[in-house]
This record gives structure tokens, C-alpha cells and sequence, in this order.
């Protein structure tokens, strides 16, 4: 697993700011996936998308995407997806996924790189990790776990990492998300 991991980038007044933003501009939908049991057991949390073409949220974190491939990936990159601002309560997670699959017809592209961005101070909540797959029943860096905790922390991987959000015990965990597109890996 590769990742270019940014440290309480974002300063905790800014996270504020963008989280208050985000709360006053958003509709929440159930963001479980498939309305089939075995389906729904896979994501439970809540889920609004930011579009908002002169987002400045949106234009420093696809910066930081871009940064990353500069340093790191290097991947053909075509377009952005809008954000999708996340609130996890208690009880609510996302297992073990990859971002890279998009849905519908037969395509030609597919997500390359994923962000995470955290605004929630890990004082307001408890659990909600961020975790990556390492085979077995491993889990990827634990401490990086811990430090995706911290507010103003973003995270750039590639989007066929498996990775997954665990639930919440305790408070409101609130992200934002993001994808960029390009071709097909051959």
C-alpha cells in the first residue's frame, strides 16, 4: 500500500469553519449501499454530496491530490469527482472496500487516487478509524490509524486499496471524501 499522508495540514480553526459550511449546506442521505441485507451490512453512515463549482475546500484538497501524484503515484489523472462530505454516528461504519470501481455501463476510466479529510476532532468521537487492509486478519499501519484521527489530517491512496471505516462508539465523526478519474490501468 502506498499513501501520502499530510498531518494536521488543515489548522483545527479552518476544520471548523469548513465543517460548519459543510452542516449549513448539506442534505444527508442514507449513504448504505444496496437495499439487499447482505448489502447493507457493508456501509452504514450518512452521506452528502459538495458542488459547489467555487469550493474552496474543494480546490485546496485537490491540490493536496495533486501534490501526491506529483511525489508519489505519477497516475494519468482526467477529472475530479465531487466531495462527498460523510457523518458517521454512533454505530455507523464502512467495511472493507475499494474506491476504484465506478458504476454503471462498461467504462473506460476508473478512480485512481482517494482523499480523507478529516474535521472532527478525535476528542468528539470514538472509534471511527480509518484502516487499511494488509492481508489476513492485519490491519495496515496502526499508527497511522491513530494519526487519521487528528483533525485537519488529509490521507491520499490509490483507490484499489482496501481499506474501511470502523464504528462509531462514542460522538459524530464527520470527512470528506474525494476520487479523481483517469484511464483504465493496463
Amino acid at each position: 500500500m502506498a499513501y501520502y499522508y499530510y498531518p494536521e495540514v488543515v489548522p483545527k480553526k479552518e476544520c471548523k469553519k469548513f465543517l460548519n459550511t459543510c452542516l449549513q449546506e448539506s442534505n444527508f442521505c442514507d449513504g448504505t449501499i444496496g437495499t439487499e441485507a447482505k448489502l447493507t451490512k457493508k456501509r452504514k453512515n450518512h452521506v452528502s454530496f459538495l458542488e459547489d463549482k467555487e469550493n474552496m475546500m474543494r480546490d485546496m484538497l485537490w491540490g493536496f491530490i495533486r501534490n501526491a501524484n506529483e511525489q508519489l503515484f505519477n497516475y494519468e489523472l482526467s477529472y475530479f469527482q465531487p466531495l462527498q462530505f460523510s457523518r458517521y454516528e454512533y454505530g455507523e461504519y464502512y467495511g472493507w472496500h475499494q474506491d476504484s470501481i465506478i458504476k454503471g455501463k462498461e467504462r473506460k476510466e476508473t478512480r485512481k487516487l482517494s482523499l480523507s479529510f478529516n474535521l472532527t476532532d478525535h476528542e468528539n468521537y470514538e472509534g471511527g478509524y480509518l484502516e487499511f487492509y494488509n492481508g489476513g486478519d492485519r490491519v495496515f499501519n496502526r499508527k497511522l490509524r491513530e494519526k487519521m484521527k487528528l483533525v485537519g489530517s488529509v490521507i491520499v491512496f490509490d483507490s484499489r486499496d482496501w481499506h474501511r471505516v470502523t464504528p462509531v462508539k462514542k460522538g459524530v465523526r464527520y470527512s470528506i471524501v474525494c476520487w479523481t478519474v483517469g484511464p483504465k490501468f493496463i
